[in-house]
């Protein structure tokens, strides 16, 4: 078994964003492709998959994007202001620029990260 990490899986909680942002659909597809192809910078496979429900405090966007090393995940909340987006990729990048980047993107007041390696 090799230690060389299989792939790193970034959480990033977002809080206080813009409700214009997290409501428009597209600006959601427009974050989603500004993060792959220029922050990310990996080849997206295929269209997002992006729904949006509406109960109660689940109400907001949710959404799927398969890229070349993985996957993008993002639930978003209308009544929490919040977003919720997960990266999982086999290649390696900087969670920090991916942190700060989905911060001002969605113009959150606050948000809280957390990288895992995947063994």
């Amino acid at each position: 078994m090799s230690n060389k990490p299989f792939g790193w899986d970034l959480c990033v909680d977002l809080y206080g964003c813009k409700y214009e942002k997290i409501r428009n659909r597209k600006f959601v597809l427009e974050f989603i492709r500004v993060l792959c192809d220029d922050v990310l910078k990996v080849r997206r496979e295929g269209k997002p998959v992006l729904k949006r429900y509406g109960k109660e405090h689940l109400t907001g966007y949710s959404f799927i994007q398969l890229i070349e090393v993985s996957s993008i995940t993002g639930h978003l909340s209308e009544e929490r202001l919040s977003a919720h987006i997960d990266i999982f990729s086999c290649a390696p990048f900087n969670d920090k620029n991916v942190e700060n980047f989905t911060r001002e993107f969605f113009e959150a007041k606050k948000s809280v990260a957390r990288k895992i390696i995947r063994k």
